[in-house]
């Protein structure tokens, strides 16, 4: 799969979750042609504190690891097929200590 193929269908996956879940992940993780931010820098913008931005960070990447795995959909399969099923399973146990493993994973194919 091409990058900019991936880049669109991460950008379709962003647009199933809330506003806010969306413009923080882009920022955490630099997507939308946004540069990576800091928690604490996304925190400022939103004018909230550092714990809630992880607390919405975190359900936004769980909320796109089920849509990558669990959905069916096999365009967005495709997406995570070289995405260690180890890995998935253990972000779904696990609650957040590998959900920005998975979501660079998914950027980034390269990163593994």
């Amino acid at each position: 799969m091409k990058q900019d193929e991936r880049q669109e269908l991460i950008s379709n996956l962003l647009g199933t979750l809330t506003s806010r879940e969306q413009q923080i992940l882009s920022m955490y993780f630099g997507l939308r042609g946004l540069e990576r931010c800091s928690v604490e820098e996304i925190g400022e913008v939103f004018d909230i504190t550092k714990r809630s931005v992880k607390r919405i960070k975190n359900r936004g990447v769980l909320k796109m690891i089920y849509r990558v795995t669990k959905l069916g959909n096999p365009t967005y399969a495709e997406l995570a097929s070289h995405i260690d099923k180890d890995l998935i399973d253990s972000c779904i146990k696990d609650r957040g200590r590998l959900y920005d493993k998975f979501m660079n994973l998914l950027i980034d194919p390269s990163e593994g």
